[in-house]
């Protein structure tokens, strides 16, 4: 169940998304509603851009520093 809710929320967030991409009206995150910027923290879209970037500075992956507080690394 909620996997599936994950899921759900996974798709609906990119295709939100993708349709907000392709009428060149980007998320902002100062001007869209709550409801909207809490549905973008599930785009795969968004997160897809953040894990795969390369543009950190050598050494760092800012998307594992969350990792740091569970000892991990």
């Amino acid at each position: 169940m909620t996997l599936s809710l994950l899921a759900f929320l996974a798709l609906a967030a990119s295709c939100h998304e993708a349709f907000r991409l392709y009428q060149e009206r980007p998320i902002d995150t100062k001007r869209d509603s709550l409801a909207v910027r809490y549905l973008h923290c599930f785009s795969v879209i968004n997160n897809g851009k953040k894990l795969l970037s390369t543009k950190a500075p050598p050494g760092n992956l800012g998307c594992l520093n969350g990792l740091r507080k569970f000892d991990l690394f």
